[in-house]
């Protein structure tokens, strides 16, 4: 080839070079040059909004403000703070609950050219029982289902955005009001949401004169500065209609957008499916142990009742008595002095210290079928503690029970077994520990947690005598928080448990279960009581077998280590090696037993 050719052919292929980036050149300007002052341009932006009112059509929700709704706070089995979110009742016919929301004056409904629901709750799967959410279209009176809690893990708090599934026309009124149901036909549980806001994807044209920049490259749908919404309430709350009778149903489909976070963070996805977090432990937020002396007796913000068994007449602490008694000028007959049948003191196994209390359970019974019983200061909440081990390879074929805390009006009253308390005479929360395929009489059917006939593990339960049992002989409280805990033989376990009488005539009744620290049952929708005077005022140090079953053989239980406070019993706390003495307080006079003199203070003690 010629070197002309050379040169021609270098010379085409510079052109075509110079070409190209001046087409780059051309495209770059287009998509980047001002917009001419006489051109209208439409952007999209967001306008978030929370509830301003909800109407409870069936059923009961607490009194959380609205304004909680508006912050999206909880992730994973996370149980407080409470005042972050709303809980929602059944109360024998479901729950169905309306909420409102407004446009703000200054965004008409054309304005908004779509929205979307954001939510964050909690609750039972839906095998179990289905919650579901539901949009209102103005234009034909039906609701609209917007989605339901299938993707939910059992009480793990789920975020989830739901896409409306109507035209935004058809879900804004002439008023600028939104509806959204929320509701249940089950009767198993409840449900809490954390976060329940109405994204409006609104159209923004700039005014003349204004130069909008049109980016290169569009990113995905925009959320307000720091990645944290803006939410807007209507400050006139709207009156709430009745639910319509007729509902339509469509399928939702989840649009993927920035979580909205009171921490600006990461933007995930939002799909169908739960949005992940950092697994979290779930406790309860400990109280400040009080100051001074842990082991002090201290019946208004500390310990009232505690053990370790190292002292040799432990047990004679100031038990329950009798009717006779209270009235006696002291009380000697409220000292036990022996153990019960089938119940010692033993050197080994220990968890603390050097002593533990052992039960000795006897094939073909129930033993041991006494125990221990204190008298506690007059309250309406107790938190209580202990370790417990179960020997190696035991066999979980009947119901164990433990630990247990009582309210009796009297104190001499005693609830026959199998009858409803009537409000104003006793309640009462067991731990027990439940053995494999087992009849729950809430549910109506027998549930198994391993194969059958295999027992080598017990599910730890709370059965609670309460107004509301399915039953005479109570109900069996499952661990609603993350994923349940069992129990097998050869090791020890810590429990700590919670109770907390409701307020009468309300169903707020609480109770609480920490397996080794970590918080696996909360339910707080138990009406215990009628009449304040029922108080809770004596524990129980058991170890009894049964229901209608007994021992399927000769086997040992072992406890360590008891304490009972109005306060959160932290690490701290428990680690004192304390022998508290509780008062007889019905008479209204501290009666505190020494241990070391064998006599009552103050009553029958000779003077030092």
């Amino acid at each position: 080839m010629s070197p002309y050719a050379h040169g021609l052919e270098w010379s085409n292929k510079k052109s075509l070079i110079r070409a190209c980036l001046l087409g780059c050149l051309l495209i770059l300007l287009v998509h980047t040059a001002p917009a001419s002052s006489d051109r209208s341009v439409e952007t999209t932006s967001s306008r978030w909004l929370a509830p301003v009112a909800l109407t409870a059509v069936r059923g009961e929700h607490n009194d959380t403000p609205l304004a909680a709704l508006s912050s999206l706070e909880m992730h994973d089995w996370e149980d407080t703070p409470k005042d972050a979110y709303k809980e929602f009742y059944v109360m024998g016919n479901g729950y169905e609950g309306v909420f409102t929301y407004t446009l703000p004056a200054d965004l008409a409904p054309a304005d908004v050219v779509d929205l979307r629901v954001h939510t964050n709750q909690r609750g039972p799967t839906r095998d179990v029982q289905r919650w579901w959410w539901e949009l209102r279209d103005f234009q034909s009176g039906a609701w609209i289902e917007l989605g339901d809690n299938t993707v939910a893990e059992r009480w793990r708090w789920t975020y989830q955005v739901f896409a409306a599934p109507i035209p935004v026309a058809r879900s804004i009124n002439a008023n600028g009001v939104i509806q959204i149901r929320y509701q249940t036909n089950g009767e198993m549980d409840m449900s809490a949401i954390d976060y329940l806001v109405v994204e409006l994807i609104t159209t923004a044209a700039p005014a003349a004169g204004n130069i909008v920049l049109l980016p290169l490259v569009q990113r995905g749908f925009p959320s307000s500065a720091g990645g944290t919404p803006t939410i807007t309430a209507s400050p006139t709350a709207v009156n709430t209609p009745t639910a319509s009778p007729t509902r339509a149903h469509a399928t939702s489909t989840a649009t993927p957008t920035a979580t909205p976070s009171r921490t600006p963070g990461p933007t995930p996805t939002a799909t169908r499916t739960a949005t992940a977090t950092p697994i979290s432990t779930a406790t309860a937020t400990p109280t400040t142990p009080p100051s001074g002396d842990v082991c002090a007796f201290n019946p208004a913000n500390g310990v009232v009742f505690a053990t370790s068994m190292e002292h040799p007449y432990w047990y004679q602490l100031a038990n329950r008595g009798n009717s006779a008694s209270v009235l006696a000028p002291y009380p000697p007959n409220r000292v036990y002095y022996s153990y019960p049948n089938n119940v010692s003191v033993v050197e080994s196994p220990v968890r603390k210290g050097t002593k533990a209390q052992q039960f000795q359970n006897l094939a073909g019974t129930h033993e041991p079928s006494a125990a221990f019983t204190y008298a506690l200061p007059r309250s309406d909440m107790y938190y209580w503690r202990f370790y417990r081990q179960y020997e190696a390879g035991y066999q979980f074929t009947c119901e164990s029970k433990a630990f247990s805390l009582y309210a009796h009006n009297p104190i001499t009253f005693t609830l026959p077994a199998g009858q409803r308390p009537d409000g104003t005479n006793e309640v009462s929360c067991f731990l027990q520990m439940m053995p494999n395929c087992w009849y729950d009489n809430r549910a109506h059917v027998e549930r198994c947690f391993d194969p059958q006939g295999v027992y080598d593990r017990g599910e730890p339960v709370l059965y609670c005598y309460h107004l509301d049992q399915p039953t005479g002989y109570g109900e069996k409280f499952r661990q609603n928080v993350g994923e349940p805990r069992y129990i097998t033989g050869g090791q020890w376990t810590d429990f700590q448990m919670m109770m907390k009488l409701n307020t009468p005539g309300q169903a707020d009744g609480e109770i609480k279960l920490w397996i080794n620290g970590e918080l696996k049952m909360h339910h707080n929708t138990i009406r215990f009581r009628t009449v304040p005077e029922l108080q809770l005022n004596a524990v129980a140090l058991g170890g009894y077998i049964g229901g209608t079953c007994t021992s399927v053989r000769d086997q040992k239980i072992w406890d360590d280590h008891y304490m009972v406070s109005k306060v959160y019993i932290t690490d701290p706390m428990f680690d004192a090696m304390c022998e508290t003495k509780t008062e007889w307080f019905d008479t209204g006079v501290p009666y505190l037993w020494d241990l070391d003199r064998q006599c009552w203070p103050g009553v029958n003690c000779p003077s030092p």
